[in-house]
């Protein structure tokens, strides 16, 4: 099962992960944090999640696959 983590002390906190996938991502204690419950098994949201990865300016998204 794919499970996906931000690195809060990397996070810069632009907004686009959440911006791109308001499903998986919010905004937490001034950083971005991966919601409770977050359901990866749906493939569109999961590519939402690989886009967002990659687009991470400072690369604080990990995706486990």
């Amino acid at each position: 099962m794919a499970k996906v983590t931000v690195d809060r002390k990397k996070c810069i906190m632009c907004n686009l992960c959440i911006d791109m996938v308001p499903e998986v991502f919010e905004e937490k204690g001034g950083k971005s944090a991966v919601k409770e419950n977050v359901d990866l098994s749906n493939k569109e949201v999961l590519e939402s999640v690989k886009m967002a990865v990659e687009a991470c300016a400072v690369q604080a998204i990990k995706l486990d696959e």
